[in-house]
C-alpha cells in the first residue's frame, strides 16, 4: 500500500474532519443495535484494538517532491502553518504543523489559536499565544 509520505503528497487541509478511524474489531451490526453506545465503546477501547486511520479529502492536495515548494494558500485557516498564512513558499512541513494543531485539538478539545477576526487570529499565531 502506498502511503502519503511515499507518494510525496502534500495534503494542505489536514483536520479532524478529514480523518477517518476504522475500529477493525467492531462488528458492523453492533452499530445497528439501539442499545449500543459508540461513545462508551471508544472510551473503553483497549489499547490493543486494531485501528486503521485514513486521511480523506485530497481535493486540494498535490504531488510535491522533497526538494520542491508550494506557494498557494489553501486549506482551513485554523490549521494552516504560519508560512502558508503569510503567503510564503512551503513544503511538507506545513502538513506537520497541521498534524500538530490536529493533535492539540484531540488532546484538549480546543484549537490552539483563535481570534475575534482574521487579524486577531494571525497576531496570536505570530506571537505564539495559544
Amino acid at each position: 500500500m502506498t502511503t502519503i509520505k511515499h507518494a510525496n503528497i502534500l495534503h494542505r487541509d489536514l483536520k479532524l474532519q478529514n480523518i477517518m478511524i476504522h475500529f477493525t474489531n467492531l462488528e458492523p451490526q453492533k452499530l445497528l443495535d439501539p442499545n449500543f453506545d459508540l461513545n462508551k465503546y471508544v472510551r473503553n477501547c483497549p489499547f490493543d484494538e486494531n485501528l486503521v486511520c485514513k486521511i480523506t479529502d485530497l481535493g486540494i492536495s498535490r504531488k510535491l517532491e522533497v526538494d520542491q515548494l508550494a506557494g498557494s494558500s489553501c486549506g482551513t485557516i485554523t490549521f494552516m502553518a504560519p508560512e502558508v498564512l503569510g503567503g510564503n513558499l512551503y513544503g511538507h512541513k506545513a502538513d506537520v504543523w497541521s498534524f500538530g494543531v490536529l493533535f492539540f485539538q484531540m488532546i484538549t478539545g480546543f484549537l490552539p489559536f483563535d481570534g475575534d477576526n482574521m487579524i486577531d487570529f494571525i497576531e496570536k499565531l505570530k506571537q505564539g499565544k495559544y
